[in-house]
């Protein structure tokens, strides 16, 4: 659908659940490769401790969630990193701002290389420029 200018939400459920689809006010992240896509989601998220990771410019409105932004699309166009890898370089930020992701990023550079070997090492220093760059704004 996003090859054709749609949406695509995906959900990732961890723990023992029976349904695999997430309810409103249950998600406790939000990863969003557009600032439209995370307001149009934003139902989803826990009122208690929902977290928003965001490619946003400065003008993504304040919200009443914890919200990390950064203008990945800016950076893309810059050449910093290929814009077919905005998923792995938000990924990236995600590991470095949100203290209760549920995984390391030793897991994640090993499912990378999983999932497509061929472009493993590209996109594993994609994920790093990610968490790196993020460290870089504290």
């Amino acid at each position: 659908m996003s090859q054709r200018g749609g949406s695509v939400s995906c959900y990732v459920k961890i723990g023992e659940f029976y349904a695999p689809a997430i309810d409103e006010g249950q998600a406790d992240l939000l990863i969003a490769l557009e600032g439209n896509e995370a307001l149009r989601n934003i139902q989803y998220l826990s009122q208690e401790k929902g977290v928003i990771v965001v490619n946003a410019d400065q003008h993504f409105p304040k919200l009443s969630f914890e919200t990390h932004s950064i203008d990945a699309f800016a950076k893309a166009k810059a050449k910093a990193f290929p814009i077919n890898a905005l998923n792995v370089y938000m990924l990236g930020v995600t590991l470095a701002k949100d203290a209760h992701f549920p995984f390391t990023c030793k897991e994640i550079e090993e499912a990378i290389t999983q999932m497509n070997p061929k472009v493993a090492e590209k996109n594993i220093a994609v994920l790093h420029q990610g968490i790196n760059d993020t460290k870089g704004m504290q």
